[in-house]
């Protein structure tokens, strides 16, 4: 789940909209899809089951059919895959699949997860140690005959190996792809609608329940938009912060850009990225030099994925930039599956953090410790103590230790 990302590292992916049901602002699809009354498997364990507070069930797909064993889905490379309509052992080997199989409820269905490597994942969610769930280091070179003993009966992949995709198709293991080659959303409505495709898509994969917890997501998404935008969307000249959001790299010179999700955040925040017209050929993120960052002059740095910010302070290179002059370097909360907050289930929780930080005197009222509670209680059903989540903030691990293992 994240623009393109270039195969690099195993990161994130972004996603496309299901062939049994798609929803979005602009309009209503009902796309042609099958089984209606896919159900969850498996009891729920007392936290990270993805447990929702919506109530109410979700709408029939297009064709609905009781007996249906299979579910038909469109996914980001155009391809109608056809899918078990309860898949019971999912390989999660994109990026940040697993975080979204299990925010919707699919853990228990889970053989394979995919860099998912906090101490959080494994000391608040019990799912992990009790599915026996593993982590498959390789996954940009599945191992097919690993994955046929194990009974994989859906894969949620990278766009753009092609090669690995056929081997598994051949194998008879479907493969959803789950992330398109290249992202080009231009602004906030292109990427509202793309972070609906793309949570929609996992969604009609995994079932009904999972179509219903979706939703609500892209509620509590809605509702915190316009909650921030309502004081920041007539800011204008100096009260609109210069914001640069660090990727990865001690250096700090790779850089979210163009069609990436920081730059919407930092925008509905009240903010610009200054590197937000920089072309990045849809992957959303770009290296540049520190001639370009100090012309740039940012009044913010947010990191995106660094444990760390000493090296950045250390470097006198960066000492003339307003932000460092200022102490106003910001290392961004960890999530509870993965060491990023800027792309999502997390991502509206980044933007309440960028506004409360870059405007303090507009969002006084923003509590982080109870926003992240709620939830993480909403849509993980995860109960957080309060020092637990000051921790997440501090970025660090549940017990104030080390965020990765």
């Amino acid at each position: 789940m994240y623009e393109n990302e270039k195969l690099e590292n195993g990161e994130e992916g972004a996603t496309a909209p299901g062939a049994t049901r798609a929803v979005t602002r602009r309009r209503f699809l009902v796309l042609l899809g099958a089984a209606a009354g896919t159900v969850m498997a498996g009891a729920a364990l007392p936290g990270c089951t993805g447990g929702s507070e919506a109530d109410g069930g979700s709408d029939a797909p297009g064709e609905a059919d009781s007996s249906a064993k299979t579910v038909t889905v469109t996914d980001f490379d155009g391809k109608e895959v056809v899918i078990p309509a309860d898949a019971q052992h999912i390989g999660a080997l994109l990026g940040n699949s697993y975080p979204q199989v299990l925010f919707l409820g699919g853990a228990s269905r889970t053989t394979y997860r995919f860099m998912t490597d906090t101490t959080w994942i494994d000391a608040i969610c019990p799912d992990v140690e009790a599915y026996g769930i593993e982590y498959y280091k390789n996954a940009r070179e599945p191992n097919i005959e690993d994955l046929m003993q194990k009974g994989v009966d859906l894969v949620f992949y990278w766009g753009g190996l092609d090669d690995q995709v056929k081997k598994m198709n051949d194998a008879g293991i479907p493969v959803v792809v789950s992330n398109p080659s290249v992202t080009d959303f231009k602004n906030q409505d292109d990427w509202r609608d793309l972070i609906e495709r793309e949570i929609m898509l996992y969604a009609d994969a995994l079932g009904d329940e999972a179509v219903a917890k979706a939703r609500d997501w892209l509620a509590y998404v809605d509702e915190k938009v316009a909650a921030v935008s309502a004081k920041t969307k007539s800011l204008s000249g100096s009260d609109v912060k210069r914001v640069y959001y660090i990727r990865k790299q001690d250096d700090g010179l790779q850089c979210f850009a163009a069609s990436s999700y920081p730059k919407i955040l930092v925008q509905i925040a009240g903010g610009t990225l200054v590197s937000g017209d920089v072309d990045t050929q849809g992957s959303g993120f770009t290296e540049v030099n520190m001639e370009q960052v100090i012309d740039w002059d940012p009044e913010y740095v947010f990191t995106g994925w660094l444990d760390s910010v000493d090296g950045i302070l250390a470097n006198e290179q960066w000492a003339p930039v307003t932000a460092i002059k200022n102490g106003e370097v910001h290392l961004t909360p960890c999530s509870l599956n993965t060491t990023f907050w800027d792309y999502g289930t997390e991502a509206p929780l980044d933007m309440l953090y960028i506004a409360k930080t870059i405007h303090p005197e507009l969002f006084s009222e923003i509590d982080m410790e109870r926003e992240i509670k709620e939830f993480y209680q909403r849509f993980y059903n995860v109960k957080l103590t309060d020092e637990q989540a000051r921790f997440m903030l501090e970025r660090k691990g549940p017990d104030g230790g080390p965020l990765t293992a």
